[in-house]
């Protein structure tokens, strides 16, 4: 097939959604042209936006990016499909427009719901607020433009499906996907057991149980890194600070990095948040943990038990003595933490590659071919 991937869709560092789907059809053989215009530099202006600043300069921004994207359709937009990447909600609408009569199946991948991410998760805007209910009305728009739309889990399907008033068959659930890093490394021999959690600091992470978890443990057998920065880095730092056996990275890991530190871990650590959205995610960090053939302890919700089985330890949310109790299992039991990487690399390579991301996307397609 012939893709094209359209929009100012999020990419870099952070936000691979896009980069790994394209990746993976890629290493199947269709062709994918992408037609983008960055709107966005990173994580920052982000999160200053969901707080309502620089809206003026939002909109001019938009506009210029509307006009490449509209020269980059014509030039390339010959397809099978389109593609509207994560990140782009004003895309949808724009590219029906430039569609006009001539149209080829449209997926909108709606990755991180962004009313759900601003309003309910990070509290950055009221829920009765303009802002609010403008953000509710764009994705809202772009579910109707959409032919299909894409989630990463069935739970999240279902959130959109009620959020923008859309039948929940018009929404395929594609899973989040990471480049194999290789035959995993060997596990530490010797010492405490290694745990890694890389965070944004961002509330669904619950990086405070984190902290209260080692708080418990003390030290005990048991060495905690905490590595990442974000909106909450600086409560982070205070409640670390003298906890034994709790090292605190507070600066951007880069995906790299990140594997280093894996290949030097036991464990990995997912969400452990008391939100609702940290029960319907299966965040990268944890396909990144289990890509590595390292063992995995997350929250215990329907995204993980449907996504991971019995392949991750799971935990109740929000709960740091059950974390701190799960993580002196493994401690005491290596075994475990071998079988428990074993079988996470496993569930890896069948679910999370982007090859197999894209195959799921590619029976989404399959439905509007002729």
């Amino acid at each position: 097939m012939r893709v094209v991937w359209f929009g100012s869709y999020a990419k870099g560092p952070g936000y691979p959604r896009s980069e790994t789907l394209i990746s993976g059809l890629r290493s199947l053989g269709h062709e994918v042209l992408e037609v983008h215009a960055p709107l966005l530099s990173g994580a920052g202006e982000r999160v200053d936006l969901g707080r309502g600043g620089g809206a003026a300069g939002l909109a001019w921004r938009q506009a210029k990016a509307a006009v490449s994207l509209a020269r980059g359709w014509f030039r390339d937009g010959e397809c099978d499909a389109v593609v509207v990447g994560y990140g782009g909600i004003v895309d949808v609408p724009l590219l029906r427009m430039l569609q006009g009569f001539d149209r080829v199946p449209l997926l909108w991948d709606a990755f991180v719901p962004l009313y759900d991410a601003v309003v309910r998760d990070r509290g950055l805007a009221a829920p009765d607020s303009l802002r609010a209910k403008s953000l509710l009305r764009l994705e809202r728009l772009a579910g109707r433009g959409a032919d299909a739309i894409l989630a990463d889990t069935g739970s999240n399907a279902d959130l959109l499906a009620v959020d923008l008033r859309v039948s929940r068959e018009k929404i395929a659930v594609v899973p989040v996907s990471q480049p194999d890093p290789g035959e995993p490394a060997p596990l530490p021999l010797g010492g405490p057991l290694r745990v890694l959690l890389v965070t944004s600091h961002i509330p669904l992470h619950g990086v405070s149980t984190v902290i209260e978890a080692a708080g418990r443990l003390r030290g005990d057998g048991v060495a905690i890194t905490v590595a990442g920065t974000g909106q909450g880095v600086e409560d982070a730092r205070r409640a670390a600070a003298g906890v034994p056996g709790l090292e605190l990275v507070p600066r951007f890991v880069s995906e790299d990095e990140v594997r280093k530190m894996l290949a030097g871990s036991h464990v990995g650590l997912g969400v452990f948040g008391a939100t609702e959205k940290a029960a319907r995610v299966v965040p990268l960090k944890a396909v990144l943990t289990i890509a590595a053939g390292r063992a995995l302890v997350t929250l215990d919700g329907p995204a993980s038990r449907e996504a991971l089985g019995d392949d991750a330890l799971l935990v109740p949310a929000a709960d740091p003595d059950a974390l701190a109790a799960a993580l002196v299992r493994l401690r005491d039991d290596r075994g475990r933490v071998e079988r428990l990487g074993a079988a996470g690399r496993r569930r890896y390579l069948a679910q999370f590659t982007p090859e197999a991301a894209a195959r799921t996307l590619l029976a989404v397609l399959a439905r509007f071919r002729p």
